[in-house]
């Protein structure tokens, strides 16, 4: 009788476990969704307006300002209403967000309205996610854990940006963000169906510092990596559009970074619960030095394509490792405190960047090797 309980419990706790992360990657997946019908193309819809690429720089600069400000404040209203509601608050600052997209050509207000919007609305979804997803996943498989959070949204990053190029083509722009509010309000109802606790924050300045002194390499690798990632992310896309011209070069290239990536990373989560985690980052970072160095002297639409494929395959060997450490790494500590005080490195990794391409703007090129050279760090880490 005993022995039946105590496996019960055992199975209980294992199945418990099991329907929780599959919470956080449902979600992960539907937000990806939606999401991957229209990221690519916000710069793009900024440029239809009649703005240069210097407003592009400045709308993710405002953007990742408010994102960092909400941060701040949904700490302290997380300990009061916990990490659940916070996603929920985020639906109302979503509409706005939407609403503000689908009225500017009408309207015409300036569009750091729509750059702060953006970056409450993206505040109150991943700081809450990253604190779920760090919480519930576990040390021994964290490769395979962590593969499947990137993977999963990959799958819907084939086809999302062409659907998206599609629909702009033969409906607009306002149709495509009517139709990608309409996914995204449903990604919130996976996450009630498990138990979540509040947010556990009692960091200060003191506390602040003890934590970059013991991982003081891992937080300076934080800005490098948001520096080399929002080139990808954000520069690139933009740079291959002025090239091209071409709403479908967008949606191929969004596709085309989920197809060099898919299936490389879900083997990439498996090979470092095996092995060596920094052989793989090392490789990663020398084979993205690669393509960033071949997409400077890169002139035709065929380079931009094949190395687009190739930067999918080499940012699954640094990322998939190198945020299976940083999670592994904020498990040993207070999750939340560790994941918060992290924010403040992607910030500024990232505001680097955004001034850089603004000393650059006259020759954004030269962008690219530099985005080559910051992963370079991750050979000595």
């Amino acid at each position: 009788m005993r022995q039946s309980l105590a496996y019960k419990n055992i199975t209980k706790k294992c199945f418990g476990i099991k329907i929780k992360i599959k919470a956080v990657y449902a979600m992960h997946l539907i937000d990806a969704l939606g999401f991957s019908l229209i990221g690519i193309f916000i710069p793009v819809f900024i440029l239809s307006q009649g703005y240069e690429f210097q407003d592009i720089i400045y709308f993710y600069i405002v953007h990742n300002i408010f994102l960092l400000a909400t941060v701040v404040i949904a700490i302290i209203a997380g300990k009061r209403i916990g990490l659940q509601l916070l996603l929920v608050a985020r639906l109302p600052f979503l509409f706005l967000y939407f609403l503000a997209l689908l009225s500017w050509e009408s309207l015409q207000f300036s569009y750091f309205l729509i750059a702060i919007l953006s970056g409450i609305q993206a505040a109150l979804y991943w700081m809450p996610f990253n604190i779920i997803f760090t919480r519930e996943s576990k040390p021994k498989d964290m490769g395979k854990f962590v593969s499947r959070l990137i993977a999963y949204p990959q799958i819907v990053g084939i086809v999302g940006p062409l659907i998206g190029a599609v629909l702009i083509k033969f409906f607009g722009f306002r149709f495509l963000f009517v139709f990608a509010f309409l996914i995204i309000i449903f990604s919130v109802l996976p996450i009630f169906q498990i138990d979540i606790k509040k947010v556990k924050y009692d960091l200060n300045f003191k506390k602040g510092l003890k934590l970059f002194r013991k991982y003081k390499k891992y937080m300076i690798a934080e800005l490098f990596d948001n520096f080399g990632g929002e080139t990808e992310g954000i520069i690139w896309p933009v740079f291959v559009f002025l090239t091209l011209g071409s709403i479908m070069s967008i949606g191929f290239i969004g596709a085309l970074v989920s197809v060099g990536s898919i299936i490389f990373t879900l083997l990439v989560g498996k090979w470092i619960d095996k092995g060596d985690y920094k052989f793989y980052m090392k490789i990663g970072a020398l084979s993205l030095l690669a393509v960033w160095l071949v997409r400077f002297i890169a002139d035709n639409s065929l380079a931009y394509y094949l190395t687009t494929v190739v930067s999918g395959f080499c940012l699954s060997l640094l990322v998939v490792p190198y945020v299976a450490k940083m999670t592994k790494i904020a498990k040993k500590e207070v999750v939340d405190e560790f994941i918060i005080f992290r924010e403040f490195f992607f910030f500024l990794g990232r505001m680097i960047l955004f001034m850089t391409a603004l000393v650059l703007l006259g020759n954004i090129k030269y962008l690219f090797p530099l985005a080559g050279l910051a992963y370079l760090y991750f050979l000595f880490l």
